[in-house]
C-alpha cells in the first residue's frame, strides 16, 4: 500500500502547542476526520501519514482555518481559532501541487501573496521584508521563483 505524507511547521507565539481536540469534519456521507486529538509542539516539525484519502489535507486545511470542521476545537496560544481575517493574516498553506508563476521574483511573489491574504496596502513592504529577512531570503528576492 502507498503511503502519503504531508509535512508541516507549527509556530506559536509563545512557544505553546497548538491543539486538536475531538475533531470532525464530513463532506455529505464521507466522513473525512472522526474525533482526532493532537498537540502540535511550537517550532517543531509535524507530520499527518496515511493513504490516500484518508483525511490529511482535510486535517490540514481545518487547522489552518480553510475548513469550519463539523465538530471539535482547534486552538493556537490557548485561544480557539476562528476565520477572522486577523487569524488568517498569521496563517500559511501551500497545497501539494501549487501554481507557481514563474515570472515573479520571490519579493514580488509576497507582495501579491499578501494582496491575496488581505493585508493592508500600508503594511504590506513592512510584512515582506520582514519575512525576507527572517527566511534569510534578502539576497534571493530579486530572483525568480
Amino acid at each position: 500500500m502507498r503511503k502519503f505524507f504531508i509535512t508541516f511547521l507549527c509556530f506559536t507565539g509563545d512557544g505553546r502547542a497548538a491543539q486538536v481536540d475531538d475533531l470532525w469534519k464530513s463532506f455529505g456521507r464521507v466522513q473525512a476526520i472522526r474525533g482526532l486529538c493532537l498537540r502540535l509542539e511550537s517550532g517543531q516539525i509535524h507530520g499527518l501519514l496515511g493513504p490516500n484519502g484518508s483525511g490529511k489535507t482535510t486535517t490540514l486545511k481545518c487547522v489552518v482555518g480553510l475548513l469550519k470542521p463539523d465538530r471539535g476545537t482547534v486552538k493556537f496560544n490557548g485561544r480557539e481559532i476562528t476565520t477572522t481575517a486577523e487569524y488568517k493574516s498569521s496563517q500559511g498553506y501551500l497545497p501539494e501541487n501549487p501554481a507557481l508563476p514563474d515570472y515573479l521574483t520571490v519579493e514580488e511573489f509576497l507582495v501579491f501573496s499578501a494582496k491575496l491574504k488581505g493585508l493592508k496596502a500600508e503594511t504590506i513592504r513592512k510584512e515582506v521584508n520582514e519575512l525576507l529577512d527572517s527566511f534569510g531570503l534578502v539576497g534571493v528576492s530579486d530572483r525568480l521563483i
